[in-house]
C-alpha cells in the first residue's frame, strides 16, 4: 500500500507513513502521516493524526504547538479525525475487521471530504 512505513517495534506506540498521497486540490501531493497508537489498541483506534504543517486544510487542523499538538515545535500539525468507538470493529481477522490499514482508507475519505467543503460542495 505504501512505499515506506516506519514503526516503533519496541513500545509499539506509533506508526509513520512517509508519503501518504493527498487528493488533487491540496497544495502538496502527499504528506507524512504519524499515528500514535493507544495502549488499548486494537479495541480503541488512534485519535487523530499528525501531518505536515502548511497544508490548505479548512478546519480541525492545529498547526501550533499546544495541548492538541505536542509536536507543533517539530513541524507537525494535528488533524482532528476522531472515530466513534462504536464504529470501530476490530477483529483478529485483518481482512474483515478494522485495523490501521482500514483507518488509512478512512483518512482518504476525510481528505476528499475536506476538499468538497472547501469548494462549497
Amino acid at each position: 500500500w505504501f512505499d515506506r512505513v516506519d514503526y516503533d517495534d519496541v513500545a509499539r506506540d506509533w506508526v509513520l507513513v512517509h508519503d501518504y498521497p493527498l487528493p488533487e486540490g491540496f497544495n502538496k501531493p502527499s504528506t507524512p502521516v504519524l499515528m500514535l497508537i493507544p495502549a488499548d489498541y486494537p479495541q480503541v483506534p488512534p485519535d487523530g493524526l499528525f501531518i505536515d504543517r502548511g497544508l490548505n486544510i479548512p478546519g480541525h487542523y492545529f498547526q501550533g504547538h499546544g495541548g492538541r499538538n505536542p509536536f507543533g515545535d517539530k513541524d507537525w500539525a494535528w488533524l482532528c479525525a476522531h472515530l466513534a468507538r462504536r464504529g470501530w470493529q476490530p477483529s483478529a481477522d485483518v481482512t474483515n475487521g478494522d485495523n490501521l490499514l482500514t483507518l488509512m482508507g478512512l483518512y482518504a475519505t476525510i481528505f476528499a471530504e475536506m476538499l468538497g467543503r472547501r469548494r462549497g460542495r
